[in-house]
């Protein structure tokens, strides 16, 4: 009999994905069914290994074996058979299965039934497995064969990872070298574990009870612009905790509302604004019950921007998502433009403001005490932190003191240099140190020492060398401790300098030579700076040649002609674009972070149309410094075409 080998092999392949940790004993089950092609073709492979398209456990990595496995198994196994045309009653005992571990073969011709009951640990560590189908008989029979089996896969739990803890030094004593007057304090203190920052999400408020949206009944507008406090019971506003309903007019108050405005309280943090509408309107065409909002806009119209206002459409829907600032005031409204043909009905959901996340560390607070970089004179110290977790709580603390010691067994014998050599510092002045002039190591701190010149230092040291006070002992006039000065006055002679130690009483003296070494030079200050350029107008001219887009609010025309310009402000507050007097009937779009002419009512924060008199836009809008705008320059209606030259006035330096 020829035996034909189809290979059906499933290799679960180590991927570098990083994965939380499991729980010791989690388990992982899959199972996969394959259709065997080819049918007697010798030694096919399968075009998909047989692994499990689902993620990983926790802490395996995806999607297969690795050594944090620690038991695989095997179950349900199961070969079926069918021809072309249907079921076959071909003999099950001419198909049986190889079991290849870690790619050696460990089992051969076994029936599906002993594959399940395999133990396949023995081979442990298992980093691979495979299963192959042999076909037995020796006939071209035509058979396809479906190979099922399930897979169990448990998982070692990782080693625990230390929580952060706070690591501080113990009590420290330390001796100062000869000379030496204070240490300075090194890093004694740091945290050690599982410390990686925690990205803590924003503050969030939603729906329509919970502040700045917390106003059961809103606003109306009735012609003119109520105060933003007032709140009129009214029927064409209505709200639940999570939706608001809001309609242009009211049969029953027909003449009296032209249309509804709905105002936030002012935002309380800055943060991403978002909300679905959906809107229908019992009128002929949307254009005349326009929707839409408004941000800092009061109660304006025509809205800045509209998000149903076009010809041919009843109905939308969409999600609006716009960056606001604290203290923003948003505003939705809808309005009728022929107070007849009925009303529009808007609804507002999942309505919500997010704050941004922040990147939170674990922090080491000093508490109380000296911190590193600090001098310390002798004497003792307690220095104190305290470590403080992503949420801001202190969560473990410690003290220690450090122990500060003079040098020991200081000589009382002073022995100078009979001269030293000094140069001048660039402002003209230098201080000569005990330590310039001494000989040896085996002083005190060089400061504990008195010291004089002959002549006196002439002239008062500049402002920034006073910074380096030089005390002085009532009981030795003239004597300054630790340093005494030279100047320009003293370049070229030899200045006798005197050290002079007030516990012994021993005295030293010798002389310094006083130089002025360096050359003079000349120091520029000079940068590269950006100076922006005021622009007060968008001038240009809408034509053929200009690129097209439907207008936000409409589908299917793409034959608006528009330009559009790209601008930052440098100061925030008010800005008005005017463009008056600009050929044919114009209209004016104001995006902010972005315009993508496929997609723009994304980042839409103002629009106008007639305002500016005439047929022309005028857009009031406050705008934040820093922030990148667009302003998109357009017509009215998508059948105007190229209406040749306009000019857009800009008040404020932009």
């Amino acid at each position: 009999m020829t035996k034909i080998l189809k290979l059906f092999v499933f290799m679960l392949v180590a991927l570098n994905v990083q994965l939380a940790f499991a729980q010791d004993g989690e388990t992982w089950n899959c199972s996969n069914s394959y259709n065997l092609p080819g049918r007697d073709v010798a030694l096919t492979i399968f075009p998909a290994p047989l692994d499990c398209a689902e993620p990983a456990p926790v802490n395996c990595v995806a999607p297969g074996f690795s050594s944090s496995l620690t038991a695989v198994s095997l179950s349900n196994v199961a070969i079926h058979y069918s021809t072309s045309t249907g079921t076959t009653t071909w003999c099950p005992a001419w198909y049986d299965l190889d079991i290849i571990v870690n790619g050696n073969i460990v089992a051969t011709n076994l029936r599906a039934a002993a594959v399940a009951a395999y133990n396949i640990n023995q081979h442990a560590p298992v980093t691979s497995l495979a299963l192959r189908i042999n076909d037995n008989d020796a006939f071209g029979d035509n058979v396809y064969v479906e190979f099922t089996v399930n897979r169990t896969y448990t998982c070692a739990a990782a080693p625990a990872q230390a929580a952060c803890v706070l690591v501080c030094s113990g009590d420290q004593n330390v001796t100062l070298p000869g000379g030496e007057c204070a240490y300075q304090v090194p890093n004694l203190v740091t945290m050690a574990g599982t410390c990686e920052p925690v990205l803590v999400p924003g503050p969030l408020v939603s729906g329509f009870r919970t502040s700045p949206f917390n106003v059961p009944t809103y606003n109306a507008y009735a012609g003119a612009c109520p105060d933003v406090s007032m709140i009129l019971n009214t029927p064409l506003v209505t709200t639940t905790t999570t939706a608001m309903t809001m309609r242009s007019s009211d049969p029953s108050n027909a003449g009296i509302y032209i249309g509804t405005l709905v105002y936030s309280d002012p935002m309380p943090f800055a943060g991403t604004l978002t909300f679905n509408w959906n809107y229908t309107t019992a009128d002929t065409d949307a254009f005349w019950d326009p929707f839409g909002y408004q941000v800092n806009g009061g109660c304006n119209l025509p809205l800045q921007v509209e998000l149903m206002n076009g010809f041919g459409v009843t109905s939308g829907n969409g999600t609006v998502t716009i960056p606001v600032n604290a203290g923003d005031i948003i505003s939705w409204g809808t309005y009728t433009q022929d107070y007849g043909g009925g009303a529009s009905t808007i609804t507002i959901s999942n309505l919500s403001l997010q704050g941004a996340s922040v990147l939170n560390p674990w922090t080491i607070n000093h508490v109380s005490g000296p911190q590193a970089g600090d001098f310390l004179a002798e004497g003792s110290y307690t220095l104190c932190y305290e470590l403080v977790n992503p949420d801001g709580d202190a969560v473990e603390d410690c003290c220690f003191d450090i122990n500060v010691s003079g040098f020991p067994n200081a000589t009382a014998t002073l022995v100078q240099n009979d001269l030293v050599n000094v140069s001048l510092d660039d402002d003209g002045w230098s201080l000569v140190s005990a330590d310039d002039v001494l000989e040896g190591d085996n002083y005190r701190c060089y400061d504990s020492y008195l010291m004089r010149r002959r002549p006196p230092v002439s002239g008062t040291p500049p402002l920034q060398e006073l910074t380096i006070p030089l005390l002085t002992n009532a009981s030795y006039p003239g004597y300054t401790y630790g340093a005494v000065w030279v100047n320009c006055e003293d370049v070229g002679k030899k200045i006798e300098v005197e050290v002079l130690d007030p516990v012994s009483g021993n005295r030293t003296w010798g002389y310094v030579f006083v130089e002025d070494k360096l050359a003079p030079t000349i120091v520029c200050n000079c940068q590269d700076i950006d100076i922006p350029t005021p622009v007060t107008s968008f001038g240009g001219s809408l034509d053929a040649t200009d690129p097209v887009f439907d207008r936000c609010g409409f589908t299917g025309y793409n034959t608006w002609y528009y330009d559009v310009y790209q601008f930052t402000v440098s100061v925030s507050g008010s800005y008005t674009f005017n463009a008056a007097n600009s050929n044919g009937d114009t209209y004016a779009y104001i995006n902010g972070g972005s315009f993508d002419p496929a997609n723009p009512c994304v980042g839409l924060l103002a629009q106008n149309d007639d305002t500016a008199g005439g047929a022309d836009p005028l857009i009031t809008i406050n705008l934040t410094a820093g922030t990148t705008y667009y302003y998109i320059f357009t017509t009215w209606s998508p059948f105007d075409g190229a209406t040749g030259a306009y000019n857009v006035a800009i008040t404020g330096q932009v």
